[in-house]
């Protein structure tokens, strides 16, 4: 039997893929970390580059995590996720 789940309550986590969780916001309501749409790491990920930024050059760790330079040196600074 199927259900009918109207599309705009649907939340896609890249991982999990649940729709009952739900998407993290910010004070003006907008979708923030790994549940916004243009988001290419998932909140673990960025935890994991943080901590990895010391142990090797950051143009280094872009290649591995597939970002640009720029997004890489701005997530070590913590101005973007």
């Amino acid at each position: 039997m199927w259900t009918c789940v109207p599309v705009y309550l649907w939340v896609f986590h890249k991982e999990t893929r649940t729709v009952e969780q739900p998407a993290k916001r910010n004070e003006k309501g907008y979708r923030i970390g790994d549940f916004h749409h243009r988001a290419r790491l998932t909140d673990h990920e960025v935890e994991l580059f943080r901590q990895l930024v010391g142990s090797m050059p950051l143009r280094e760790l872009a290649l591995k995590f597939d970002i640009s330079e720029s997004q890489a040196s701005k997530i070590a600074r913590h101005i973007q996720r």
